[in-house]
Parts: structure tokens; sequence; C-alpha cells
């Protein structure tokens, strides 16, 4: 049976958003290793990857503008919401980039990944969104899959440090995020909020290098360049994506999705760094994409229903 132009703008428009889902997984993934080469504090890393990326998105925001006849009046009650958005993602990078100073990756790693369980709580309590219980399991094998890939030492030593902590409060602002985007993305388009959100992101990130007194200068040209490239890929091509997932799906299906990002980068690591899979990160990967699957498992089935 030939499928009608009808059935194919149904299957693009649920298709695209979880298309969009895995190139920020993607993006993100690469773009932390740029992050990685820097060989520079993390907190001016994420500075100049907003920076850079606000300054080359600008153009092409302008005419966007331009071109769909908008005015200020039009967006105006908007901007504050994507203004709150870049703030929440500036405290969240600062605070999870302070985190990773002061204990092991991983544990910031996983704290940071807690977000999707503030989102759905959020969403369940507030928004009273009814969850399935398939989504609780999903949610909670793509969790204790993340916890067996990062391996974290708190299996052993059940305690938290500062660092520990810091970890999981960059998880609140990394959720909060999620939310008010998902806000954002009904009255404005992608572009829109996603330059004004990194706009709002660049200038708090600045604000808060002067409080912590870290120069933003005098690192060689290879710094700079791996700061352009996590700009390239984390931020103009990973945020975008994710605004544009966010606009067609709930930040309680996108959230837990990006729980792929850890078996992303163990298999970047295989193919770049030639770091080997544990039997571990093996389980573990294959315990988050059930539990990812089974979060998905509604939307899956109404995209199917649209194609058919």
């Amino acid at each position: 049976m030939k499928l009608n132009s009808t059935t194919h703008a149904n299957r693009n428009n649920k298709l695209l958003p979880y298309l969009a889902l895995a190139v920020t997984v993607l993006a993100t993934s690469v773009g932390g290793m740029f992050v990685r080469w820097a060989n520079a504090p993390g907190i001016v890393t994420v500075f100049y990857r907003t920076a850079i990326s606000t300054i080359l998105v600008a153009p092409f925001f302008v005419k966007n503008f331009v071109q769909n006849k908008q005015s200020i009046k039009s967006i105006a009650p908007w901007i504050p919401v994507a203004m709150l958005g870049g703030l929440l993602i500036a405290l969240d990078q600062a605070s999870w980039a302070s985190a990773l100073l002061m204990t092991k990756m991983a544990n910031t790693t996983y704290f940071n990944s807690l977000a999707p369980l503030w989102v759905a709580l959020f969403a369940l309590l507030v928004f009273k969104e009814k969850l399935k219980w398939i989504f609780w399991a999903g949610l909670s094998l793509s969790l204790a899959g993340t916890l067996i890939i990062l391996g974290l030492d708190l299996i052993y030593r059940p305690h938290l440090g500062p660092g520990d902590l810091l970890g999981l409060i960059s998880s609140f602002f990394y959720g909060g995020y999620f939310l008010v985007t998902q806000i954002g993305r009904r009255n404005l388009d992608t572009l829109t909020y996603t330059w004004i959100a990194t706009l709002s992101c660049a200038f708090c990130l600045g604000l808060i290098n002067i409080l912590f007194n870290q120069s933003i200068i005098g690192y060689p040209l290879e710094s700079y360049l791996f700061f352009f490239g996590a700009a390239i890929t984390s931020q103009v091509i990973g945020y975008f994506s994710l605004s544009y997932a966010l606009g067609h799906l709930s930040a309680t299906i996108v959230s837990p999705t990006m729980l792929a990002k850890p078996i992303t980068v163990a298999l970047l690591a295989f193919i770049f760094f030639g770091e080997s899979l544990t039997v571990g990160e093996i389980i573990g990967g294959i315990l988050v994409l059930i539990g990812i699957f089974l979060i998905n498992k509604n939307e899956l089935q109404l995209t199917k229903k649209a194609v058919g």
C-alpha cells in the first residue's frame, strides 16, 4: 500500500523529534571530548562554548526574525522564559564543572543524570501528567544501567561529599531547563528560543567567571580551537536539536532519553581512544536502552499508528 502525503507528514512529525534527540546525544557527547581537550577550567570552556555559538547563530536569528515578520511585542512575554532557561543551564554547567574538581567524574556525571527523576516528579505533582508504571520501570532501569556504566564508588562507599552534593544540585538546574524549555517552545520557534537562552547562558557564565576570578584570556591557540569545536557540536547542533525535540515531545520523554549519552561516550572512547568496553558497561548499556524503550513505548506506538 502506498503512503499518501498526509501519512508521510504524520510519520515525519513523529520521527523528526526522535532524530533530533539522537543528534543531541551524539553532538553533546562529541562536544564533551572538546571540553576534555581544551585544557582550561570547565567554567571558562562552557562560557566560550555559549558565547561563540551566540555570535555564530546571531545572523540566522535576525534573518529568521525578519522573514517571519515577528515583532518584539509578539515575543516579549516569552523572552523571560527563554532567559530563565539560559540561567538554569548556566547554573547547571557551572555546578557540574565545579563538582568535577571536587569528586570523581563518574560521580558527577551520575548525579547530573538524576535530572529526569526531578522532571518526572515535577510533571507528576505540578503538571499533573499521568505517568504509567511502565515509565517508572523504564526510568529505574535506565538510572540503574547508568550507575553500572559509570561504576560509581558510591556502591561501595555510600556517602556524599561536597563535590557529590554539588553534582546533585546541578541535576536540579538541568531538570529545570527541560521543564522551562518545554514551556518556552510552545510559544517560541526553535531558533528564537535557543538563541535567546544561549545568550542568557553566556552572560550568566561570564558573570560566574568574574565572581570566581577565572581568567578568560591567555590560553593557547589550541584551547580556543577546542572552544570553537565545543561551540559547534554541543551548543549549536546539540542544544538546537534539543530545543526542537522539546517543542514536540514532553520533558518526561526527552530528559530520560538523554541517558543514552553515557553509552555514546563509552562507544566514542572505544573508537577514538581505544578504551576497552567492560562487561559492566555492556550490561549497563543494555539496561539503559531497555529503559529508554519502555519510557518511549507509548510514543513509539503512536508513531506506528500514524505511519500505518
